[in-house]
């Protein structure tokens, strides 16, 4: 007798015409063939793999440092040391806490390295496009001979913490007339 009571009391209750269980019909979802579905996951995988890959590359062309150092004048044509190079920061930001150093060997000079001197004096920062010109410290040492020169520069990009080292190889060609030349090299052509 119970249960008679619960249905009548049920059926006198009336639900609002606006609620979604009234108004809403359920419809089944047409299924996708399995081979549409492993194709379109595989190609959203493939688009966001190729936008991260992308995204990084890009930032790595903005934010990557761009240094250079190129020969620019020798104090004297016949004294390989006696060259000034040119540091220049070819980077998108500056660049801060620039060290300098020389690695020579050539002549009495077997694999002398020189840092610290007044024509190396540190630069706190060279900006985008900036440029500044440091020599090894090493004059008044003429001799003929092979040349080898590695010029170091320590320096700290921005947005890094750490400092960056760049070495530039060069060696010292001598023209006719004995004036010394140097030029890029690889590493491993000593």
């Amino acid at each position: 007798m119970g249960e008679r009571r619960k249905k009548e009391a049920l059926s006198q209750l009336k639900l609002p015409e606006d609620t979604p269980s009234t108004t809403a019909k359920v419809q089944p979802q047409a299924e996708k063939p399995r081979g549409q579905t492993r194709i379109s996951r595989r190609l959203k995988a493939l688009i966001v793999w190729t936008s991260t890959l992308t995204g990084l590359l890009g930032g790595f062309v903005i934010f990557r440092p761009n240094v250079t150092v190129e020969p620019e004048f020798l104090r004297n044509d016949r004294e390989p040391f006696s060259a000034y190079f040119r540091i220049q920061n070819l980077g998108n930001f500056e660049i801060y806490d620039v060290n300098f150093s020389c690695d020579l060997t050539g002549g009495l000079l077997h694999n002398v390295t020189i840092t610290g001197f007044s024509s190396q004096t540190p630069e706190a920062s060279i900006g985008s496009g900036g440029s500044t010109t440091k020599d090894c410290g090493v004059g008044h040492f003429p001799f003929s001979g092979k040349a080898y020169l590695d010029f170091t520069v320590r320096f700290r990009p921005s947005f890094w913490p750490w400092k960056i080292e760049k070495i530039e190889p060069f060696s010292a060609i001598r023209d006719e007339k004995g004036i010394v030349h140097w030029t890029h090299e690889t590493p491993s052509s000593k």
